[in-house]
């Protein structure tokens, strides 16, 4: 293995930091379900929301990797997916206490975690030069589920918000 940049270093770090991060949420997500069934759905938030909060506050320097040149890729696609996420997590889920207990966020945190199981592992592999052929065929395939299933659980997400907004304004007309 040839020796790495600092550039290559810095960016094995930043997505190890996201891998392990995203791991612990995952496997909490799985004990928390076997430990407790489903009524662990309305304390996810409460449990692993800052887990999630700050894993996601960090993709914002995604838009700088690709802004200074250190991923090739697009920074259209980059930064619709971290301010898209960002707006579902940070600015409505954080602010809007009432629904993050709903059965959704689990759900949610769930497919987000899956997909960055994948991704980060990928681009870890990627600066190493080492992609293994399984996670090269994940990459690019398992985003054909994953993907529509979690903009599945955004939108169910930002519905029930949209929902409990409009029922919050009827009662406060009351």
């Amino acid at each position: 293995m040839k020796k790495l940049t600092l550039g290559k270093n810095y960016l094995v770090g930043y997505n190890s930091f996201q891998a392990i991060g995203w791991y612990y949420v995952i496997i909490s997500l799985v004990l928390r379900l076997l430990l407790q069934g489903t009524s662990s759905f309305s304390s996810t938030f409460y449990s692993l929301g800052s887990i999630v909060c700050t894993l996601q506050f960090f993709a914002f320097l995604e838009i700088a990797h690709v802004w200074f040149g250190l991923v090739k890729t697009s920074l259209a696609p980059t930064i619709t997916q971290v301010f898209g996420r960002n707006m579902v997590l940070l600015v409505c889920l954080c602010y809007v206490p009432e629904v993050q207990s709903h059965w959704g966020v689990p759900l949610l945190f769930l497919f987000w975690g899956l997909s960055e199981l994948i991704r980060y592992p990928f681009y870890i592999a990627t600066q190493l030069n080492e992609i293994p052929p399984f996670l090269l065929w994940l990459r690019y395939n398992a985003f054909i589920v994953l993907y529509p299933i979690g903009f599945a659980a955004e939108s169910n997400y930002l519905f029930t918000i949209m929902l409990l907004s409009k029922l919050i304004d009827f009662i406060n007309i009351i």
